[in-house]
Order: structure tokens, then sequence, then C-alpha cells
């Protein structure tokens, strides 16, 4: 199958509404904190090449939605109300251009970047996964996969304070590095399956 048949068989999504689900992510635990802030900011610099111009843009137009909502039920109701238009809003575009699966991937990144992964992200990752038409094991797969890399890098930042000499903290920090290309490896897969 080529790039073109593939794309109109995937929901692809535009960048400014994959911008929009991962901000109201982030928003879903009522609780924004300055690592998630840092990663989507990362993201959306990757994802759209004038995203500086526009990320206040963005960022208003999700909290003109959710500002003065303080009942968590309704609060939820409403993110999920509003990734769920943002998904129908790419369907219906020529225009997408992030792959379904990288997006969940970049929202379990913003999710886990702060090391608390909430009930609440996590049931709107899984539902959103499943909204564009995700089988229920990438998400899954993709947060065995997060889980990972934090340990990973904590098993770095042990190796690396050690008072180990560095030829034997060098053989380990090799292997912790090939294990997370590995990892990566396996999340590029998922994506392209």
């Amino acid at each position: 199958m080529n790039s073109a048949q593939k794309k109109e068989a995937t929901p692809y999504i535009r960048s400014e509404d994959a911008l929009k689900i991962m901000y109201y992510l982030i928003a879903a635990d009522m609780s924004m904190k300055a690592e998630e802030m840092e990663m989507f900011d990362s993201i959306g610099r990757e994802v759209q090449s004038d995203y500086e111009a526009h990320r206040n843009e963005i960022i208003g137009s999700c909290n003109s939605v959710i500002v003065g909502t303080t009942d968590p039920d309704e609060y939820y109701d409403i993110i999920h109300e509003q990734v769920s238009a943002a998904i129908h809003n790419s369907q219906n575009s020529a225009e997408g251009d992030i792959m379904p699966a990288l997006l969940i991937w970049n929202m379990i990144s913003i999710a886990f970047s702060e090391n608390e992964y909430s009930a609440l992200e996590r049931r709107l990752i899984r539902s959103t996964a499943r909204t564009l038409g995700l089988d229920e094991a990438v998400p899954k797969e993709m947060e065995a996969a997060a889980r990972t890399m934090i340990a990973l890098a904590k098993e770095e930042e042990i190796l690396q304070a050690s008072d180990r000499k560095f030829s034997e903290v060098k053989v380990h920090m090799d292997e912790i590095a090939e294990r997370k290309q590995t990892v990566m490896e396996n999340i590029k897969a998922l994506m392209l399956d």
C-alpha cells in the first residue's frame, strides 16, 4: 500500500487539532504541571513549523471552553466532547498530517512527563485511541514502553551518580542506550502497523 492510499484509509489528524487534543489531556486531571507544558511545547514545535505564532491561540481556544467548570464529572465530559470534536474536525479535513498512533504516543509522552499517569489521563488516551480506530493493544503497549523508558532513565541517573569506574559505568550506559533504542524502534513499528 503506498502512502497516498494509506492516508485515505487512516484518519490523519490536523496538527492544530492534535495540539488541542494534547492540551485537553493536560487539563483532564484539573492540574497543569510545568513538565507537561514543556513537553507540549516541545511536541508543538515538532508538529507545527509556526507553533510559537499559534500557541496562545490554541491554548486560549481550549481554555475558553473549560475555564469556570468546577464539577469534575462535567469537566471531564466537556474535555471528552472537545477531543471528539477535534477528531471529527480533522476527519472532515483533507489537511491531516499526524498519524493517529503518533498522536497517542505524544499524549502518552505528555502524560508520563511528570512521572504521574492519572486514571483520567489513561481514560482519555484510551478513549481517543478507540475513537481513532486503533487496536486497544496500541495504547497499552505504548504505556508499557513509556514506563520502560522512565525506568531506564532512572537507571541511567543511578549509574551517573555512582562512584563506580567509568569503564564499568560505560558498559551499563551503552546497554541502557541500546535498550532505549529498541523500545523506540518498537514504538515506531506500532505506529506503522
